[in-house]
């Protein structure tokens, strides 16, 4: 316990020192887009995209020049459509996630896109990211269409057989955008590797089932409203 307590103590004296040299930047960051599910086999089976929203931050820590560590703690929704024409089957499904991205930023000019015609080469107002991303499920329902009067129904997370998805999510995260002034505007790419179905389940020969999202987003720089002026 001892060693827990000193640890800890060294790595908040460690983030407010890195803070105070203005490696650390804060921002509120918010998307929108679109959600919806790799789902196989696919036969007879039709999957819609949803509309997904996310809000939270993005922690940026200045590695080296034109390079950042990015940290992005998100409440996001997800979801999609499932149409499954032989068994008569038409459902929505809402999905409520906790999720931590963490990316590798790159930063780079105008003149690594257009040559000559744009910029002297030396600002860099472009970025391109890449990483993981991990997650976990705090909340879902299904919206059975075939059903009248009350058509929800509560998903049950895990890994056993009484389970509909496994509450663990996890996958690739890609970003590329640019900054304005305190603004960082872009689009973010997720492309899930966890089968959500349980893994109980899936000893019975049943579906591969991963998430996947393209947004849009924003981001505005609150550093200021931590700092000591």
């Amino acid at each position: 316990m001892k060693k827990i307590i000193i640890t800890t103590m060294f790595l908040i004296v460690a983030f407010v020192n890195t803070y105070a040299q203005n490696k650390i930047n804060i921002f509120a960051a918010g998307n929108l887009g679109l959600s919806k599910v790799n789902f196989s086999p696919s036969n007879n089976i039709k999957i819609a995209s949803a509309v997904s929203v996310g809000i939270g931050a993005h922690v940026t820590y200045s590695l080296l020049k034109n390079i950042n560590i990015v940290a992005m703690p998100t409440f996001q929704t997800k979801g999609y459509g499932y149409s499954n024409y032989s068994t008569a089957e038409f459902f929505d499904v809402k999905l409520k996630y906790l999720e931590m991205p963490v990316l590798v930023e790159f930063g780079f000019g105008a003149k690594a896109l257009f040559g000559q015609l744009l910029g002297d080469g030396e600002k860099k107002p472009f970025f391109f990211g890449a990483g993981l991303y991990a997650g976990v499920a705090v909340g879902g329902k299904y919206i059975d269409k075939n059903v009248v009067g009350d058509p929800v129904t509560k998903i049950k997370f895990g890994e056993s057989l009484t389970d509909n998805r496994s509450r663990i999510d996890y996958g690739l995260h890609f970003t590329l955008g640019s900054t304005f002034d305190k603004f960082k505007v872009g689009i973010l790419k997720q492309v899930g590797l966890k089968n959500a179905v349980p893994s109980a389940r899936q000893n019975q020969g049943l579906s591969s089932n991963k998430n996947a999202n393209f947004s849009v987003f924003m981001a505005y720089n609150i550093s200021n409203l931590f700092k000591k002026k």
